[in-house]
């Protein structure tokens, strides 16, 4: 029953097509249900950031000769390395494995054996390294952004937060080198663990990834992971499909699992009263993208501009990198249910301007018609009737004869059909409210706004009721007069009211967000300088 409410306010909810283009400067936040593919170059990195002098060559040349030729075909100008911050990562099995202790320079190998971390900020790298993606996640987040991650250059990159497994594929090599971030970077960081499995899964030997690098050989290198938080370089060759998910973690785990794989220098500040911000809005974190930036935005074949921010609540929505003009971009778009454009809701009504003011024609064109059907049959064609002329056709018939135990019976179900109704407009017009916005009355455990999500919700059943409920009314009551059903009837009228409203209503929601925004900027002029208005 709630499935069938749910798919039934999804149907009456408004669709936009979108589609935007930005640069690297502006930040971007995508959240949902996620499949992403691709396949992307890994990033550069200096060659002296492996910790091999020429001394420890000429030692392992003698007694390694092997691993010597894999780190000469490692340490080049081609060498790239993808960064992962995971809580467990499995490789599949490898055939050579080479074990170095950055401070004894001591050499353990193995042969045929699985490589596992836990709990480590690592990096996997190669010559020319491609990494590729194919993943099915039920619920992550992606944020563009760019810091010095590796070297003192600034990079840009997507961050991917998610609770869910992920494979990757990396390629175009063979020698592979594990090493974590504080090896590479210097810097300090949380002790992980790099751990030797076999083939049947048990561990053969294990150390600490702050002593040990650990370099493989594989024609191709699996890796199954568990990574709270991932970093993709912002290149093209990335896609990313989106919608709402089915299955939402907690966002506060998530960001604090996120977080605390961070490497020490990268700490992220609390803030205070962050958990119950997160927990009121996290609903809303379902299928939306939000970016920062002056960006223009195509919206049903017509151009708009993002006022310094911009959110949408999509129905399905597809992020890809592409290269333009040398330079790399994110292109968005999508079916969207709901669009704020940093200084107002895009509703996609019919509006004319009334002193700054969009009045919507719909509700004007249904008071017409419903006038207008009133007054035919209500007095243009109950005319003929009392001047007793001839009808002819289908005139005939009217008004019908119905006894009054009929009448009875039909005033009676018509009441209890308008009673269903108008349980069945609330409830459904909560579910439009939770599926445009993300969140309603019904739904929010938050007392405080639950309360203003009904005050909200009542609002726009008020003016969807005086739009277009009362006109449709009015109409249903002329012609139930003149068929012979008069003030039995009218239960049947007010529940044909209920329904017009029900059709038509919910797609009005995001009228009515503007119309409270535009009222509040001019109640308050210095709100337009807030957050875009």
């Amino acid at each position: 029953m709630v499935f069938s409410q749910m798919a039934t306010a999804q149907i009456f909810s408004p669709h936009h097509s979108f589609s935007f283009v930005v640069g690297e400067d502006s930040m971007l936040i995508l959240s949902g249900g996620v499949h992403i593919e691709g396949k992307i170059d890994a990033l550069s990195i200096p060659q002296e950031s492996i910790p091999f002098d020429s001394a420890y060559f000429s030692y392992v040349e003698i007694l390694y000769p092997d691993f010597a030729r894999m780190l000469e075909n490692l340490l080049t100008d081609r060498l790239r390395v993808y960064p992962m911050f995971v809580e467990y990562a499995s490789t599949d099995v490898l055939t050579k494995v080479y074990l170095v202790n950055v401070n004894t320079k001591e050499v353990v190998d193995f042969n045929n054996v699985k490589l596992a971390f836990s709990n480590s900020s690592m990096m996997v790298g190669g010559a020319n390294l491609t990494v590729q993606l194919n993943n099915y996640l039920d619920y992550a987040i992606y944020v563009t952004a760019s810091a010095q991650l590796i070297s003192q250059n600034e990079t840009s990159f997507i961050a991917q937060l998610t609770d869910d497994e992920s494979i990757i594929l990396a390629g175009n090599t063979t020698d592979f080198i594990f090493a974590s971030s504080s090896i590479m970077s210097s810097s300090s960081g949380s002790s992980g663990k790099i751990v030797v499995k076999n083939v049947q899964g048990n561990t053969l030997w294990s150390g600490s990834d702050n002593e040990w690098i650990a370099v493989a050989e594989s024609n191709n290198l699996l890796i199954t992971l568990n990574a709270p938080l991932m970093i993709l370089p912002l290149k093209p060759g990335i896609t990313i499909d989106l919608e709402g998910s089915e299955n939402m973690p907690d966002l506060n785990v998530l960001i604090e699992k996120a977080s605390s794989s961070l490497p020490s220098e990268y700490d992220i500040p609390q803030i205070e009263g962050f958990s119950d911000i997160m927990s009121a809005i996290s609903p809303i974190l379902n299928g939306i993208c939000a970016l920062s930036g002056n960006s223009s935005v195509l919206i049903d074949g017509d151009n708009f501009r993002f006022n310094g921010m911009g959110a949408i609540r999509f129905n399905s929505c597809r992020y890809r990198t592409i290269h333009e003009q040398g330079n790399t971009l994110s292109r968005v778009s999508g079916d969207g249910k709901l669009i704020f454009l940093g200084d107002q809701v895009y509703s996609g009504v019919p509006t004319y301007d009334v002193n700054g003011f969009p009045v919507p024609l719909h509700p004007i064109f249904v008071w017409m018609l419903g006038i207008g059907i009133f007054i035919l049959f209500r007095f243009a064609l109950k005319k003929r009737e009392d001047e007793e002329k001839p009808k002819k056709g289908w005139m005939e018939r009217f008004p019908l004869e119905i006894s009054e135990q009929r009448k009875r019976t039909i005033k009676w179900v018509s009441l209890g059909v308008h009673i269903l109704l108008i349980v069945a407009v609330f409830v459904l017009f909560d579910f439009g409210l939770r599926d445009i916005a993300g969140i309603s009355a019904l739904s929010s455990s938050n007392i405080p706004v639950a309360g203003a999500l009904f005050s909200l919700q009542l609002l726009c059943m008020s003016i969807a009721y005086v739009s277009f409920a009362i006109p449709s009314k009015l109409a249903s009551y002329g012609v139930l007069e003149f068929i012979g059903i008069g003030k039995e009837g009218r239960g049947i009228g007010k529940s044909v009211g209920l329904i017009v409203m029900l059709f038509t209503g919910i797609s009005y929601i995001p009228y009515v967000l503007n119309f409270i925004i535009i009222a509040l900027k001019n109640m308050i002029p210095n709100l337009s300088g807030f957050v875009g208005l």
